[in-house]
């Protein structure tokens, strides 16, 4: 069973075990996930997760996530008093995911699993090993109404 669901946001170890449960309750082997506000291209799997692997994709440039968490860390207070000025809050910063996808795999189909290929914070796919032929699926959340006519034309 795969399904497709825009999450607004997986941040909280709460929300990622609900969803697990969810998803287990829903007899679900493959989510996809649009939306997820991670600030870290990576894989998560066992704790919050139970039984599935998920992967994310975001559109952050590694190096001005970097620039921007030194500028974080210089701006903490040292020693005593009252420290230098705060930060802007987070989604503010251009280090900050505001799109996001990803996808969970149940660890029962991981042997079909033959790629993960994150591209940016809107688009992600992974193939699977289907018989005698792939099967590709794409995790993808397209801009709103809202975006300007030149973000959509890079969707």
């Amino acid at each position: 069973k795969i399904g497709t669901f825009n999450i607004t946001g997986i941040n909280s170890i709460t929300k990622r075990q609900h969803m697990a449960e969810w998803l287990k309750e829903e007899k679900y082997d493959i989510m996809m996930f649009q939306e997820t506000k991670r600030n870290t291209s990576d894989v998560e799997k066992g704790d919050a997760w139970g039984k599935y692997i998920t992967f994310y994709s975001i559109s952050i440039d590694p190096k001005i996530k970097e620039t921007e968490e030194k500028k974080r860390e210089d701006k903490l207070p040292k020693g005593k008093g009252k420290g230098k000025a705060k930060a802007p809050p987070p989604w503010e910063a251009p280090d900050f995911e505001h799109r996001g996808v990803g996808i969970a795999v149940h660890r029962k189909g991981m042997k079909y699993l033959k790629e993960v290929r994150p591209i940016n914070g809107r688009v992600m796919y992974l193939t699977l090993n289907a018989q005698d032929n792939n099967l590709n699926l794409i995790s993808t959340y397209a801009p709103t109404a809202q975006a300007t006519p030149e973000q959509k034309d890079e969707y």
